[in-house]
């Protein structure tokens, strides 16, 4: 299964009264697919702020962007 085949699925599902903002998101549908196991998650826009929580964030955190002065 290719990347684009799964946003297209998941963007059909989802339907097209629903608009795409990726930085000022209600909510975000996470997809986590490894081998045949596929784990679905639907956060609210407060997903950035507590994913410091994720056990693998505080072992392995992501960087954060440097914002021009």
């Amino acid at each position: 299964m290719k990347r684009d085949d799964v946003i297209k699925q998941v963007a059909t599902a989802v339907g097209p009264q629903h608009s795409v903002d990726l930085k000022e998101y209600d909510l975000l549908i996470l997809l986590d697919i490894y081998k045949n196991v596929l784990g679905m998650s639907v956060v609210g826009s407060d997903f950035e702020k507590l994913k410091r929580f994720n056990l693998a964030e505080i072992y392995d955190p992501t960087p954060k962007p440097e914002v021009p002065k």
